[in-house]
């Protein structure tokens, strides 16, 4: 990333003005010439205006509850920032606008720290259902940058139900190796689920009755006649009403039986 070759400190050293959308020193009382910085602060030894520039935010909800958030905002600084005073969160209709009022926008605002900032947004914050996105605005005195940095606001809500329902059914004819397909059905209310994972990384799922291959060379562990194999089931998020399971048949190539209970 490029750096300042100037500052309001190197100008006033030379009795100058800093115009930072140019990064150059002005001769003393005039900034006619900096864009969108025509305003003389000589206090501060800078031409003056409106932000020039955006930070970049970026946020994951890590409340479970459906039609709230929570979690901690990250706003990548500005290039630049100089003339940045706050940077100010808002709900946005798009990615550029905020709401609308009489909805209340407001999301907080932060000082800049010459690094990135955080904000934390408490868990359980109900947002207004015309909010689409989450908007960051640079904004000093003079106001705010007209374009803000911006991030897709997504809900995040645990799954509500279990699967239907889980068959396995071994098909390898190794003595002590499992592979098959594993049938799972779909949950009586699949509102919430992000997607669903059979476990130990057995592969994606997706809606109605969802088939997924069991690699072959799966080995039993122990006294393969004693031990149960369970096959787990959970959305992307935990559900609290915890995994399906199922009792698994292994087959050999001389006869297919039941694995017994330990």
């Amino acid at each position: 990333m490029p750096t300042a070759s100037n500052s309001p400190i190197t100008c006033a050293a030379s009795e100058k003005l800093y115009c930072l959308a140019s990064d150059t020193c002005k001769k003393d009382g005039d900034c006619s010439q900096c864009p969108g910085k025509t305003t003389v602060d000589a206090e501060k030894h800078t031409c003056s205006g409106m932000p020039s520039e955006k930070a970049s935010v970026s946020f994951k909800d890590t409340d479970m509850q459906e039609g709230s958030v929570g979690g901690e905002v990250k706003i990548t600084k500005a290039k630049n920032e100089f003339d940045i005073d706050k940077y100010v969160l808002y709900w946005g209709k798009d990615s550029t606008t905020k709401l609308d009022p009489p909805l209340n926008a407001l999301v907080g605002e932060v000082s800049p720290t010459g690094g990135d900032a955080f904000f934390s947004i408490p868990a359980g914050t109900p947002f207004p259902s015309a909010a689409s996105h989450l908007l960051v605005f640079s904004k000093n005195e003079y106001g705010e940058y007209l374009t803000p940095g911006n991030v897709a606001l997504k809900d995040a809500v645990a799954p509500k139900a279990k699967p239907g329902g889980i068959v396995f059914e071994d098909d390898d004819g190794d003595k002590g190796e499992l592979g098959g397909t594993v049938t799972i059905n779909r949950a009586s209310d699949e509102d919430g689920r992000q997607a669903g994972r059979v476990r130990p990384a057995l592969g994606q799922v997706g809606h109605q009755k969802d088939l997924v291959r069991l690699p072959h060379q799966r080995h039993l562990q122990g006294d393969q006649y004693a031990q149960r194999a369970v096959l787990l089931f959970q959305g992307a998020q935990r559900s609290p009403k915890g995994p399906h399971t199922c009792w698994c048949t292994r087959r050999t190539s001389s006869a297919s039986s039941p694995l017994r209970r330990p």
